[in-house]
């Protein structure tokens, strides 16, 4: 072991082919990501002064080594640091590339173009106590990641991590079933299928099922590929991708086995097992799986790699029924024509759906049958199922999937509920099961109709009392709320409608009139409306004018703002005024200084130029900013 010469540049590995070009870390680096030279604490003048003091002491024992030439300073730490855990440093970091680098003579560089100037000289070997190699977050080798070490991040004091152990042991075990079905179903087709899933980048970049199936050939292959052989390949190479996520570093970082972290390598070694397993082994796998992860045991009560596993994961590894019957119930429910086929991509899947039978039970129930053909676009999945839809007497939904060979045999009869309902492979599903982005689509396709509904009965209420509501407002009558309700519902319905009339240029003091006729209303029943959407509406109208003004700096533009916000003003609607402050600053400071600044540069500058600059002063005073630094006299 070499001893640690700061700024050298070794080469750790000796098989010749998977050396890795290490260098050593400076103590600027721990100062850098915790210490006192946090980026958070750089963004004060003073923290500024004192990374500029420290980078020059650290440049000054660079450049007094008679060695300088073969010399490189070394600041590892996490991308994560810059903007997430330290707020706003991801600004300083770019002000100290920008400003402070080249005022200091430094040329920020990458270890790529360094190597390529300065081979690594010497070989080394990395030891600890554990015989493990090092990390920079474990004080035990890299115990971190595979035992009770004590080394942790958050949780209670007390809290252990055996669960570490048997967690790897579980991904391990997973992983040897993987890769054992892998070889064995490869082997026929390459001579060396581990350089194949080394490659996996270029198979990746494969846009058509023929580019991909050009690849494979490219390499040794021992047959032609066909398109089965293709989708086999993708299939299993994938299960290897998800299979090495499961190993993802963070995963045993924190402090239990329930952690986001933790649940999520758990859930890429699901995924492994649903692609790299064939299903006469699935099951027992499986069960293999989740009798290991029941000893990664929670330092809270009756949680388990297991029980994590069953809650979170195993529901997904139906996750083609799920997907064919999301597809179905989507494309049948939010369609008032039923078409007889239907092509179109879903969740990175291109299906297609045909509606085939549709038959009464023997209690007088409807089920509508369909095919579904689905492959995913990467080339990896692929599969042709049914499904049986069925709406019982209560209106209550339900599906049924099953494996296109199954409903397709003669000894299963489409129209028979019971073969349905009794098959051993036929998977249940109900509306709870689907997706919940689709359970948001369809939800909100149904208050949509139940909302145009309503508006129009409230509407026919309104227009026979309304004389009579006003004479009981005039009366200075409280209006009980199931009067109040369906008034608030029909005026936010109608305000919502004016303020989307605002997309269009020009209307601004059509709407403004609109708005102020029903603001009065307003006032007259002593009603609140919901302002939540007409709230979205404008801001997002506001932030992308004022992007279209950053570029522009029109009259037409300044101008609509002016309209938009005293709409915001007048009626008080509550738009996050910060967004769009910190916009316009960027504006101000940007574009707009730099016309001030040519302006101030020009000796014989004309009234139009001049103009121009006062209207856009004055506009920056209407946006709430001082405009003292730019003065006009």
């Amino acid at each position: 072991m070499l001893n640690n010469d700061a700024g050298a540049i070794y080469c750790w590995g000796t098989d010749g082919q998977g050396s890795v070009k290490t260098a050593s870390a400076s103590h600027s680096s721990s100062c850098l990501s915790f210490g006192f030279l946090s980026f958070t604490g750089i963004v004060t003048p003073n923290g500024m002064t004192r990374m500029r003091r420290h980078t020059a002491s650290v440049t000054s024992s660079i450049n007094s080594d008679h060695r300088r030439a073969e010399r490189v300073r070394a600041l590892p730490t996490d991308g994560e640091t810059f903007g997430h855990h330290k707020p706003l440093s991801d600004m300083c970091l770019s002000y100290f590339f920008k400003k402070i680098a080249p005022e200091m003579n430094l040329v920020p560089v990458n270890f790529s173009w360094y190597l390529a100037k300065h081979p690594p000289a010497f070989e080394v070997t990395l030891k600890n106590s554990s015989g493990e190699g090092t990390s920079w977050s474990c004080a035990h080798g890299t115990g971190r990641w595979s035992r009770d070490c004590g080394c942790k991040t958050g949780g209670e004091a007390s809290w252990r991590q055996g669960w570490r152990t048997p967690l790897r042991t579980a991904f391990r075990q997973l992983q040897q079933s993987v890769d054992e079905n892998y070889e064995r179903n490869l082997s026929d087709i390459f001579s060396d299928p581990w350089k194949l899933r080394d490659s996996f980048y270029e198979i990746a970049e494969a846009r058509t099922l023929e580019d991909m199936k050009i690849i494979l050939e490219s390499y040794d292959t021992k047959c032609k590929i066909s398109d089965e052989k293709a989708f086999l390949v993708r299939r299993l190479i994938e299960a290897q991708k998800y299979m090495l996520f499961a190993f993802t570093s963070c995963g045993w970082f924190f402090s239990d086995v329930s952690g986001i972290e933790t649940v999520q390598n758990i859930a890429y070694a699901g995924r492994a097992l649903q692609l790299g397993i064939e299903p006469e082994q699935f099951e027992t796998i499986l069960n293999n799986l989740l009798q290991a992860l029941d000893q990664a045991k929670s330092n809270m009560a009756n949680i388990t790699g297991k029980t994590i596993f069953q809650s979170r994961i195993a529901s997904n590894l139906h996750h083609r029924s799920m997907i064919a019957f999301t597809a179905v119930m989507e494309k049948m429910l939010l369609s008032d024509e039923k078409p007889k086929s239907l092509a179109f991509d879903y969740h990175g899947y291109s299906m297609i759906l045909s509606h085939k039978k549709s038959f009464k039970s023997a209690n007088d129930t409807t089920y509508e049958v369909y095919s579904v053909k689905l492959f995913r676009r990467n080339f990896s999945e692929r599969e042709n199922l049914y499904v049986a839809l069925h709406q019982d007497n209560e209106v209550k939904i339900t599906g049924m999937i099953a494996p296109a060979e199954i409903v397709e045999d003669s000894s299963f009869t489409i129209t028979d509920p019971q073969c349905w309902i009794l098959h051993p492979l036929v998977i249940k599903m109900d509306l709870a099961s689907i997706f919940e982005e689709s359970r948001t689509i369809l939800a909100n396709h149904f208050l949509d109709r139940l909302s145009k509904d309503t508006n129009k009965r409230y509407a026919e209420w309104m227009s026979r009392n309304e004389k009579i509501i006003s004479t009981l407002c005039g009366l200075n009558c409280t209006i009980p709320d199931y009067i109040a309700a369906p008034i608030k519902y029909l005026t936010t319905c109608e305000w919502n409608t004016s303020v989307n009339e605002l997309e269009v240029y020009g209307q601004e003091d059509a709407v403004f009139s609109k708005l102020l006729a029903l603001w009065k209303k307003i006032k007259k029943y002593n009603i609140e409306i919901d302002f939540s959407e007409s709230t979205r509406i404008l801001e997002q109208l506001i932030l992308a004018e004022l992007t279209i003004f950053s570029a522009t700096l029109s009259t037409v533009s300044s101008v609509r703002l002016r309209y938009l916000l005293n709409i915001v003003d007048r009626f008080n609607i509550p738009v996050a005024k910060n967004k769009i402050e910190d916009l316009f600053h960027s504006i101000l400071t940007g574009p707009i200084a730099d016309l001030y600044k040519k302006y101030k540069k020009n000796t014989e500058p004309d009234s139009s130029e001049k103009g121009n600059i006062i209207r856009l002063l004055n506009f920056s005073r209407r946006m709430n900013f001082n405009t003292d630094e730019f003065p006009m006299t």
